[in-house]
């Protein structure tokens, strides 16, 4: 993969911290967590999340569609 990929015509930059998945933007600098829980990605694919008390909170997402070379 390179630095920048196109998926369903959204741009996907590991480098500055873009992710897009199933035709929308899903993760990207300034993301709240409020736009999280509104996207398609965590309501469709969250499996679990916990905050580590720090002001963090991890998310585990499973069956996301990947980028496929």
């Amino acid at each position: 993969m390179t630095n920048r990929e196109v998926e369903n015509g959204l741009p996907t930059s590991w480098e500055i911290g873009e992710l897009a998945a199933s035709g929308e933007r899903i993760i990207y600098p300034g993301l709240t967590e409020e736009e999280l829980h509104s996207t398609m990605m965590y309501n469709l694919h969250l499996a679990s999340s916990r905050s580590i008390g720090n002001g963090y909170v991890w998310y585990n997402f499973k069956d996301v569609p990947i980028l496929q070379p």
